[in-house]
C-alpha cells in the first residue's frame, strides 16, 4: 500500500491511498494534467 499526498497551492492536502499501480497512474493524471508537484510516502 502506498500513500500520496498531493499538496495543491492554496487548497488542502490531498491524501490518496492505494496499490502502487493505481497511485502511479494517479500521479501521472496530475502531473499531465494539472502539474502538480507530488510528494510520496513509501
Amino acid at each position: 500500500m502506498i500513500t500520496m499526498k498531493i499538496t495543491i497551492p492554496n487548497s488542502s492536502e490531498i491524501v490518496v491511498n492505494g496499490t502502487s499501480e493505481f497511485v502511479n497512474n494517479l500521479e501521472s493524471m496530475s502531473t499531465m494534467i494539472m502539474n502538480i508537484p507530488a510528494e510520496q510516502d513509501y
